[in-house]
């Protein structure tokens, strides 16, 4: 073989692997579309629809009991180390074919502030001060903390809008869930075609309060009686203000999971403490797929 036909079938090889190589990365979307065994055991699947995919994650293998924050943690502002971070945080874009920053991953102060993410701010992947994202960018991780408090993903996939929400007690009597469908309205998101998905939070019997907290419930989410002091079944009420902004009630799905009762899947503040690492609520737009691997938008 000469130089000059040697040369050709090394730039021949590097052009097939680079095709080899995008093809790969487009094909694991595809495989996020239709076949999510693929997926690790700290990624727990709740929908997986044409276009569209939402996830929460939890401690996964390595999590043990003496360290509250071993395990798949995605939170930069609890107490963990940004080694570890770093590492879940490339982790995640590496399942999910994306570029680290493009996971966004506000820092949440139990408020009721939205952020929409636009062209404009695309820059900015940790949004301060605001518990909630809305979007209707595609190609993009949306997701918000949780340890105990109860993560909400929402979805319009008929008009392309999707949302993250972290539903505390303060923020959910504060108004998160409403500020949150009202932020993907403006965006042309339409209250009937809006899916909600409340995931894995405490529940009524470990999420034990004072009366200067539970008088703030409606008295149907309070429970007074087998235990000393009230108890709140903090998702039901959020479930509650959900279908008081219009949504329809066969399109909230309620996940059945406590954090509190399963502290080694998922971290949970009131058994760990706050210092602690907490569990990544996402949701993203797929963008459309290139003709290599067919059409799976």
């Amino acid at each position: 073989m000469n130089v000059t036909t040697f040369a050709k079938v090394a730039i021949f090889s590097i052009i097939c692997n680079h095709n080899r190589h995008i093809h790969n990365q487009n094909h694991y979307l595809c495989i996020m579309q239709d076949n999510i065994t693929s997926l690790p055991p700290e990624i727990i699947t709740l929908t997986n629809e044409r276009g569209l995919f939402a996830a929460t994650t939890c401690r996964g293998g390595t999590a043990y009991d003496t360290d509250a924050y071993s395990g798949f943690s995605l939170c930069h502002y609890s107490g963990d180390n940004e080694t570890h971070f770093n590492k879940c945080h490339n982790q995640l874009a590496e399942w999910c074919a994306i570029e680290p920053e493009k996971i966004f991953v506000p820092r949440q102060t139990h408020s009721p502030n939205v952020t929409t993410i636009t062209q404009e701010n695309l820059a900015d992947n940790r949004p301060d001060n605001c518990d909630a994202l809305v979007t209707r960018m595609p190609g993009i991780i949306i997701g918000i903390n949780t340890a105990d408090c109860v993560p909400v993903l929402m979805y319009d996939r008929e008009n392309g809008v999707i949302a993250a929400a972290h539903a505390g007690w303060r923020g959910a009597i504060e108004g998160i869930i409403k500020n949150t469908i009202n932020a993907m309205i403006r965006l042309k998101a339409d209250s009937a075609s809006i899916k909600a998905i409340i995931c894995p939070a405490i529940c009524s019997n470990c999420f034990e309060v004072g009366e200067e907290v539970a008088s703030l419930f409606t008295e149907n989410r309070v429970i007074r009686h087998g235990h000393l002091r009230p108890h709140v079944d903090l998702p039901g009420y959020v479930k509650d203000c959900i279908e008081n902004e219009g949504l329809i009630p066969q399109n909230i799905l309620l996940t059945k999971e406590c954090t509190r009762c399963q502290p080694m899947k998922y971290f949970s503040a009131r058994a760990s403490g706050i210092k602690s690492g907490r569990n990544y609520s996402f949701i993203m737009l797929r963008k459309h797929c290139d003709e290599a691997c067919g059409d799976c938008s």
